[in-house]
């Protein structure tokens, strides 16, 4: 979940149907997509909940069993999210997506690194390839002069 300071910015919202679903867009709508926290950004993912449940509960739901965190449920696979009430599978098929679509934007970020001047870039440059593969690789940065990344 989102630190303290976001949880000053939460506003009181329904949890049940459409209601409590509507409310998250309505927020989104009114103050943007950082003003929501976690849970509420994965029910706008979601959509729409069931007669006895909104997308807000789908999402809390996933994140608690996930500890709470973004990376955690990013690495389970589909059958792990389908266990959640409500979850269909094209539900956690467009979650799924959303993961990797974050994953990738972190990838593009690393792979603009043209210059590596300590191994902490070298973690920022690999980690979001590597992270939550199931097996471990081996990978190896050719530095030229100036530590200029060749390869």
């Amino acid at each position: 979940m989102r630190s303290s300071a976001f949880e000053k910015n939460r506003l009181p919202l329904p949890t049940n149907g459409e209601e409590g679903d509507a409310a998250v867009r309505e927020k989104l709508l009114a103050r943007g997509a950082g003003a929501l926290t976690d849970d509420e950004l994965l029910s706008v993912v979601i959509r729409n909940g069931g007669k006895d449940f909104s997308a807000l509960e789908i999402a809390r739901e996933l994140l608690a069993r996930h500890n709470g965190s973004l990376t955690e449920l990013s690495l389970a696979g589909l059958s792990e999210l389908r266990m959640v009430r409500g979850m269909s599978l094209g539900r956690a098929a467009v979650i799924a997506a959303a993961m990797e679509l974050g994953r990738r934007r972190k990838a593009e970020e690393a792979l603009a690194i043209e210059n590596v001047s300590s191994n902490d870039e070298v973690v920022a440059l690999f980690k979001p390839l590597l992270a939550g593969l199931p097996h471990e690789e081996f990978w190896a940065v050719y530095l030229g002069p100036s530590n200029r990344i060749l390869e």
